[in-house]
């Protein structure tokens, strides 16, 4: 079971709360998100609370998930950092349009030497990239599976998650919290425990894919607009 002050923590930051959408991803602060969610992903280990062999499977394989996504963008943010040039260029166009990214290149590369100009060394962070797209890709594809579980738990629990939600449930594990940040928080029912922690697994997940996706998706954009360039120039 979480820590009752990480429980109350994630609640506090917000993290418990919906999954930020792509689009609001692009428009955070993406480097303060980076950071809250490595933390998570320190903070967050592979406990969970024990209920019943179905929602057991379902933290088991969301404990995996978790430690996976953290790795890819442990992963991403190193590579990030290796290109930091390209990286932030990706991040400042994330949500720009065909025109915007052609003239964002086109200024960019304006009073570059070659070898400092965007195109040639997106193609190198791409290649270098390569891995961590695949693996963000295929991961995507098992949080969204894994999500549906976590509605099918969350309706099969209607009731009681129902009933300990909300404004109250919030003010009773913070109040909850201890100096001893090992006592477990025993006044929550296991199955509302288990389901809070696959939710903050699940939206952590997202959030650090979505994140990288946003490079990934850029990228392309980019290459597709240098074949359009390269073919309207023939």
């Amino acid at each position: 079971m979480f820590k009752k002050t990480l429980i109350a923590s994630l609640l506090a930051s917000g993290l418990m709360g919906c999954a930020t959408s792509g689009e609001d991803i692009a428009t955070l602060d993406r480097n303060q998100l980076s950071q809250e969610l490595t933390q998570a992903c320190d903070e967050l280990g592979n406990e969970y609370t024990p209920v019943s062999v179905v929602v057991d499977t379902a933290s088991e394989a969301m404990v995996s998930i978790q430690e996976r996504q953290c790795s890819v963008f442990q992963s991403y943010r190193v590579l990030a950092s290796e290109h930091a040039d390209v990286a932030g260029f990706l991040e400042v166009n994330a949500r720009a349009t065909d025109e915007e990214l052609i003239a964002a290149m086109t200024e960019f590369d304006a009073d570059k030497a070659e070898e400092k100009k965007i195109a040639p060394r997106v193609a190198a962070y791409k290649s270098a990239s390569e891995s961590i797209f695949d693996s963000n890709v295929q991961l995507a594809t098992d949080i969204a599976i894994q999500g549906a579980k976590i509605g099918f738990i969350a309706s099969e629990n209607a009731t009681v998650l129902a009933q300990e939600s909300g404004a109250a449930m919030f003010s009773n594990l913070l109040a909850s919290v201890s100096v001893d940040e090992e006592e477990e928080a025993e006044d929550v029912v296991p199955i509302v425990a288990a389901y809070k922690e696959l939710t903050v697994r699940s939206e952590l997940a997202y959030d650090a894919n979505s994140i990288i996706s946003l490079d990934q998706s850029t990228i392309e954009q980019l290459e597709n607009l240098d074949k359009v360039i390269a073919e309207q120039v023939q």
